[in-house]
């Protein structure tokens, strides 16, 4: 991504120059390319974009450019950048709970929060106005995923059939029991459940979870499970 030898983009360019190459983000390797600077100045270098609200750094060593129509926020919204923040990371991913939900089609509000699965443990992080919460399952790399388009390329989503035992699993982190019931009714009625996937997903869940799911579902969708049969 960086330009040719002796054609380095002056500072003052760098966010505009991002943007007008198609990309949000990059790492202070990538910066110090770009700037024709060391590595370590990239950090004091950048920090006077930093300040005006043009660049803004998830972690260390990566920094995201902020488009105007964002800079009120100080960051940009979590789709637009959590893929390039996980795999600076070095986490495995998926957009999970009311925050997939909303990808799906079914949040009555947008969540307050943005909600990412991952194995590891990551503390929860807030840049300006967007927050990011980790819930940490060290079984979720086997789940499926949706990998859905976003302004700036690409994100990892559970899939519908994820997401409903997800949300079943994690009632506290999802608005309450109630809300969870409405939401998988809601995308049972609509038919974005396929009953045979949630049973191949439901295995990989524990018995309890898919007990509540059962609840959740009338007990139809999931009796295909032995193990989990309601008898």
């Amino acid at each position: 991504m960086a330009p040719q030898s002796g054609d380095n983009v002056e500072q003052r360019e760098l966010t505009d120059w991002l943007l007008a190459c198609g990309r949000s983000w990059l790492t202070t390797t990538d910066a110090a390319a770009v700037l024709g600077i060391p590595e370590s100045h990239v950090a004091p270098t950048l920090a006077r974009w930093r300040h005006r609200g043009h660049l803004f750094s998830p972690t260390k060593g990566l920094y995201v450019a902020v488009r105007p129509d964002y800079r009120s926020w100080g960051a940009v919204p979590a789709s637009h950048f959590i893929d390039a923040l996980m795999g600076h990371l070095g986490h495995e991913y998926y957009v999970a709970l009311l925050s997939a939900a909303e990808v799906h089609g079914f949040a009555h509000q947008r969540p307050q929060v943005f909600q990412v699965m991952t194995p590891g443990r990551l503390g929860a992080r807030s840049f300006g106005r967007v927050r990011i919460q980790f819930i940490s399952d060290t079984s979720m790399a086997a789940r499926p995923v949706d990998v859905v388009n976003t302004p700036t390329g690409t994100m990892r989503v559970s899939s519908a059939e994820t997401t409903v035992l997800d949300l079943v699993a994690h009632p506290r982190k999802s608005g309450g029991l109630s809300n969870v019931a409405t939401i998988v009714g809601e995308m049972l009625d609509e038919g974005k459940i396929d009953v045979s996937r949630l049973v191949d997903v439901a295995g990989g869940y524990p018995a309890a979870v898919v007990q509540r799911c059962l609840c959740r579902i009338g007990g139809q969708a999931l009796r295909g499970l032995p193990r989990y049969s309601l008898g």
